[in-house]
């Protein structure tokens, strides 16, 4: 229903095995961050800032599978890429302007027999509708809290 709150609450688990990796549990579902061997990990998975990029292109596909069909369009997402340019002086020395992304493109191929017109339209809506792209693109709140373990 339009204009009813549907807020939704995510949540994900990261049991950190390491100091550059962690298993993050979604729902029933494991699944493996970590570095590179050239970074000092073990290549057991993507990195967290790859992982990012992951999650925004897949979901480019599902907001954009979600409102071709919403819009009646013949079109079919075949891949989603994503890149992005991110200088680690921050992240690895404290000094810089800052530790993320300075700019992520996105490249969406699709199949379709939808007009120019119709296509821009559709990739206006998929881009204001995505989630993960409106959490990167516009500032969102994030709070941390530290919680102390104590060994016994």
């Amino acid at each position: 229903m339009v204009g009813t709150p549907a807020v939704k609450t995510y949540e994900v688990a990261a049991d950190c095995t390491g100091p550059k990796a962690a298993t993050v549990t979604v729902r029933d579902l494991a699944v493996e961050i970590d570095a590179p061997e050239s970074s000092g990990g073990a290549n057991h998975g993507p990195t967290p800032v790859e992982f990012l990029l992951g999650s925004l292109a897949g979901c480019f596909n599902v907001t954009g599978s979600y409102v071709a069909r919403e819009m009646d369009l013949d079109l079919t997402i075949r891949a989603v890429s994503a890149s992005g340019d991110l200088d680690t002086t921050t992240y690895l020395t404290g000094e810089g302007t800052r530790a993320g992304y300075g700019r992520i493109r996105v490249s969406v191929e699709v199949e379709t027999t939808a007009t120019a017109k119709e296509l821009e339209a559709w990739r206006r809506e998929t881009e204001r509708r995505n989630p993960v792209l409106d959490t990167i693109a516009r500032p969102t709140p994030v709070g941390v809290d530290v919680d102390v373990r104590v060994d016994d």
